[in-house]
């Protein structure tokens, strides 16, 4: 039973040390906005504990979610970790060629992912062009098209430039109820956000085709007639 015992806990000790590692030392390379002692307070590496595989992964989850890195490599060496980084290039700015209206500008920068000064993150760029799409269909510039570029400056930073061509705005001529109907239009009209579009309606923003007030409006309809 003790020579059983002793296998057991040898087997264990081997390996947790295969595993695990104190960590004596820090080192941070390759690092140029982004400090040392920011990278700890995010990573959450203390000196004196011991390291498994376990936690690396998890260090380097957390270094990721920051979004301030593209590339991270951890290695331990003698009771030192070595943090090896290459940072994301940041955004300088973003521009937004072809829109006057700073009203629309300022809406678009508040709503899209990729922002000044943050960090650059080129799968964030697609789904932005779709979003911009979206936001320029519910203010009525349905035909809108979008291209967009990133321009590499020479400080490690990038510009994003979102070309975008509004067309004219979309406005909805008529509405009509076909099919089997008990109610008149005028009655449906009434239940239903979308209008169409008269000379004296200059205000209202339910004039234009707006793919999400089209929704609302069957869901309107739906509730009607249940």
């Amino acid at each position: 039973m003790f020579k059983f015992i002793s296998i057991i806990l040898f087997i264990f000790l081997f390996t947790y040390k295969a595993n695990s590692e104190v960590v004596n030392e820090i080192k941070v390379i390759n690092n140029d906005r982004v400090s040392k002692e920011t990278i700890l307070i995010f990573s959450k590496i203390q000196t004196g504990k011991n390291y498994s595989l376990k936690d690396l992964n998890t260090i380097v989850e957390d270094l990721y979610k920051t979004d301030f890195f593209s590339n991270i490599i951890l290695e331990i060496k003698n009771g030192t970790l070595i943090i090896d980084v290459r940072e994301n290039k940041i955004v300088q700015e973003v521009i937004f060629d072809g829109i006057k209206r700073k009203e629309i500008v300022k809406i678009l920068k508040k709503r899209i992912s990729t922002k000044d000064k943050n960090p650059f993150l080129e799968n964030n760029i697609r789904s932005d062009v779709e979003l911009i799409k979206k936001i320029l269909k519910n203010s009525g510039y349905y035909f809108s098209e979008i291209d967009d570029k990133i321009i590499e400056n020479d400080n490690n930073t990038v510009n994003i430039i979102f070309n975008i061509k509004l067309g004219e705005k979309a406005y909805i001529k008529t509405i009509q109820f076909i099919g089997e109907k008990i109610y008149k239009d005028r009655q449906l009209r009434s239940i239903i956000a979308s209008e169409e579009d008269k000379f004296w309606k200059f205000i209202t923003k339910k004039k234009f085709i707006n793919p999400d007030l089209i929704n609302l409006d069957k869901r309107l309809l739906q509730k009607f007639y249940l």
